[in-house]
């Protein structure tokens, strides 16, 4: 029929959807005009086509509104695509422009595949994150369980060198384990697996005890510590998830501050938020660095003179996760750093309501 023209093809066809006139490279037409012209498109057009046509015709000469149609026809054995825009001409008459969108369709559809391709190995790597981490779990335990037995059962008959040894795969399980169930929350996370389980809560008091629970680290990187919360703020949360985020915001302090720099933990009542903040005076952030902080697997690599101080330790995953939890809470987390050298305050955002 005469919509496999190729583009821009212009068509007179009236209420009867008679054929009046057309424009165009005869070369670019399916069939010659004295094969379409004064005759209806039932006569020209295929039954697939057929309805599709017919209805735009009539709907644009009935809203004056323009009608776009797609389809698509098999020419030579090959399936092609075009795209029909309708105009309102006159009281009974409607102007069509074709042209072909093959290599549109085609462009298109490759790239739904890719989409569709990439969400695939997605839902494998979060597949894979998830089992890897379950399995990992049980060995780890029994590593802990094993090394924890060791030291405390065999202290006295262990020579020093041993005891080191053991205390290093002591440390160092501990940082697999925190890895295993960081991998395992951004499991849930992506699966959507973690439910909150909100009461309120004296967020005065949980950020106090948290505090006390890590003075022993604070003493044993040297550091300053000061405290400014009021006795009461209440709050409804899930404490154990609020904790976690609090907690990594003040390891990732310590681990980021010189010995004899401070730390500062405040909470404060605005308008519509609960405000919560860890200010440090250490290594401070770029801004390229803080482009990716909250990005999975955003660690931050820092090394050079003067940067020996630095816990490097960690995945980059504990701020995604804080991140995420917090949204959960229908809040948000920012950062602010003046620069290198210049510590940062992370705050944390909660609604009052």
């Amino acid at each position: 029929g005469i919509f496999q023209a190729i583009p821009d093809l212009f068509f007179l066809v009236d209420s009867n959807t008679t054929v009046l006139e057309y424009r165009g490279q005869q070369d670019k037409l399916f069939l010659p005009p004295e094969e379409f012209l004064n005759k209806k498109l039932d006569e020209i057009l295929p039954n697939e086509l057929r309805k599709k046509a017919i209805d735009a015709i009539l709907r644009t000469i009935k809203t004056k509104e323009p009608q776009l149609v797609e389809y698509n026809l098999k020419i030579d054995n090959k399936m092609r695509y075009f795209e029909a825009r309708l105009l309102y001409y006159s009281e009974n008459k409607v102007a069509i422009f074709i042209r072909e969108i093959s290599q549109r369709k085609k462009a298109e559809e490759m790239i739904k595949e890719e989409v569709r391709r990439l969400k695939e190995i997605d839902d494998m790597r979060r597949d894979l994150i998830s089992r890897v981490s379950h399995e990992l779990k049980t060995p780890i335990m029994a590593i802990s369980g094993a090394t924890e037995y060791l030291l405390e059962s065999y202290k006295e008959e262990f020579q020093k060198e041993q005891i080191d040894f053991l205390k290093m795969i002591d440390s160092n399980e501990k940082r697999l384990e925190k890895l295993i169930e960081n991998l395992l929350d951004i499991s849930r996370i992506n699966y959507q697996k973690i439910q909150l389980s909100k009461q309120k809560y004296n967020i005065s008091s949980l950020i106090k005890s948290l505090s006390n629970e890590m003075r022993y680290l604070f003493e044993s990187r040297k550091l300053e510590f000061g405290l400014n919360v009021p006795e009461k703020i209440e709050l409804i949360i899930d404490k154990v998830r609020i904790e976690q985020v609090i907690m990594n915001l003040i390891s990732n302090a310590i681990k980021n501050t010189p010995p004899g720099g401070l730390i500062q933990i405040s909470a404060e009542k605005t308008k519509h938020y609960v405000e919560i903040s860890v200010s440090d005076t250490g290594v401070g952030l770029t801004g390229n660095e803080i482009d990716k902080l909250f990005t999975q697997f955003g660690k931050i690599e820092r090394y050079g003179k003067g940067l020996e101080f630095l816990d490097i330790s960690g995945s980059g995953l504990g701020l995604y996760i804080s991140k995420k939890i917090v949204e959960m809470h229908n809040g948000e987390i920012t950062v602010e750093s003046r620069g290198r050298n210049k510590g940062c305050t992370f705050t944390i955002h909660l609604p009052k309501n």
